[in-house]
């Protein structure tokens, strides 16, 4: 990632929020949407952006040192090939087992990821906190991770509904059942990639991939469900920080998956075999590159009904 990565990021954050807040038609189209929000719910950048790149092209035309920073850095990019065949991802994908059976039971956990509690407020309980009309913008979470304490803060999906409707969610245990499968399927050839220049990892899948198996590991999706899961991860927002003022490493603020190429819903209908790729949290890229991973039985996870219930 270019040095002034960084910059861009906290730049772009701003911009939308400028944007926005200064927008009328946003602010009639969705009055009370916090603008710093809003940008997280898809269907509101689809509906904005057009307007959006013509206000950034004349705000960025008076900041000329800006323009060289925003070109240096192009999100969303493909992976190469030379990203599937690494060393850092071959050792990912170098699973220790005896038999073809037995790796099928294995997968990796990222060390900082996964120590996060960032699955834990379910469906049921949303479902209340929208009844009670006291659904949470942000959500905070205190955790330990090496002795340290750390707070993370969640910001929900904004999800738009095909009647126009926004709804908010924040990522459950139906996320976490597709983020397993995700990084099982990563773990097979050709399918994870490590970009070495970037730091990121992430995967190639198709829709088939991820409801083969989830049904082969008794948790049944529509690709509907599945497509809503992957949108509530590539649009919520998670800041990691420590509570001791000495942040370091630990300091992050990103989507739950970076990155998602999708297909379009008319397309998914007509191909659920079609190519997506996205990245994984910067965390788990990290972890990757420094070899701070672990395998464990991913079979035994899954076959946990209970604790993976569907709760849509």
């Amino acid at each position: 990632m270019p040095d002034n990565a960084p910059f861009v990021r906290d730049a772009m954050q701003d911009f939308v929020a400028e944007f926005l807040s200064g927008s009328e038609a946003f602010k009639r189209r969705y009055p009370g949407m916090p603008a710093g929000l809003a940008w997280h719910c898809e269907p509101i950048r689809a509906e904005f952006m057009e307007a959006f790149n013509a206000w950034l092209e004349g705000r960025l035309a008076r900041m000329p040192t800006a323009v060289a920073a925003f070109k240096a850095k192009e999100p969303g990019e493909p992976p190469k090939p030379e990203d599937f065949g690494n060393r850092q991802m071959a050792l990912f994908q170098d699973l220790l087992c005896n038999t073809a059976l037995e790796r099928d039971s294995l997968s990796n956990v990222f060390d900082l990821w996964d120590s996060i509690p960032r699955y834990s407020i379910s469906r049921q309980q949303q479902d209340k906190w929208r009844k009670a009309g006291a659904f949470p913008q942000l959500h905070h979470i205190s955790f330990h991770y090496r002795g340290r304490e750390l707070k993370a803060t969640i910001q929900p999906a904004w999800i738009q509904a095909d009647d126009g409707t926004v709804t908010g969610y924040y990522p459950s245990a139906n996320e976490e059942l597709i983020e397993d499968v995700l990084r099982k399927i990563a773990t097979g050839q050709n399918n994870g990639y490590f970009d070495t220049k970037e730091r990121r990892c992430g995967v190639v899948f198709t829709l088939y991939m991820v409801r083969k198996e989830l049904e082969r590991r008794g948790h049944g999706r529509t690709y509907s469900e599945i497509n809503m899961s992957l949108e509530i991860m590539s649009s919520a927002v998670i800041k990691t920080k420590t509570l001791d003022g000495n942040d370091g490493d630990f300091t992050s603020k990103s989507l739950y998956l970076n990155n998602l190429f999708r297909v379009s819903k008319d397309k998914l209908a007509e191909d659920p075999k079609a190519k997506w790729f996205v990245d994984f949290h910067p965390f788990a890229s990290r972890s990757l590159d420094e070899l701070t991973y672990r395998q464990f039985n991913y079979a035994r996870l899954m076959s946990h009904k209970n604790q993976l219930s569907n709760e849509s």
